[in-house]
């Protein structure tokens, strides 16, 4: 027997293997006191709502098989998508997501858009810049890497909640 639901105003969804978008999906949650809330992963099918708040992570430009496989079943719905990104969240990456999610929207449904934020770097990427400082010093790609990973450190934030809610609410 399929659980059955009744039709939901939002309905969030997440990639369980991504912390930083189930921690955004859970603060969503507490903002929408109403919608349900899933992983991804764990669904067997989706359930109705006017609104699919969906939460991702990328590693490159690259939107994950199973989020595109998602997006293909909701139907008659406004979708909200967001991503969470440890290198790189500019206008070019967003362009390229967009450009491969689009093919898998259902043409009853209407796109919202794509927020991205940093996430942390996993303790590797320190541990490799460590030892990358070590065995070339002089090399500038180190420095903006490190950049990157002591910027991304503390994120997702409440900043980053707050422009991820204005993003909805708009």
């Amino acid at each position: 027997d399929k659980q059955r639901w009744s039709m939901n105003r939002y309905f969030i969804c997440y990639q369980e293997t991504d912390r930083s978008a189930e921690k955004l999906a859970k603060a969503i949650k507490k903002e929408f006191k109403d919608a349900e809330i899933d992983s991804i992963e764990r669904l067997e099918s989706l359930p109705p709502a006017e609104n699919y708040i969906v939460g991702f992570r990328t590693e490159s430009p690259i939107v994950p098989i199973h989020i595109l496989n998602t997006l293909e079943h909701i139907e008659n719905a406004n979708v909200y998508l967001f991503s969470t990104n440890c290198m790189s969240i500019d206008s070019a990456m967003k362009e390229k997501l967009l450009r491969q999610i689009e093919p898998f929207m259902n043409e009853s449904c209407r796109l919202m858009g794509l927020f991205m934020c940093y996430e942390a770097m996993p303790e590797s990427i320190a541990r490799q810049l460590e030892e990358a400082k070590l065995n070339d010093p002089d090399n500038p790609n180190i420095e903006m890497i490190e950049e990157k990973y002591n910027n991304a450190l503390y994120h997702p934030n409440s900043d980053d909640l707050d422009a991820l809610l204005r993003f909805i609410y708009n």
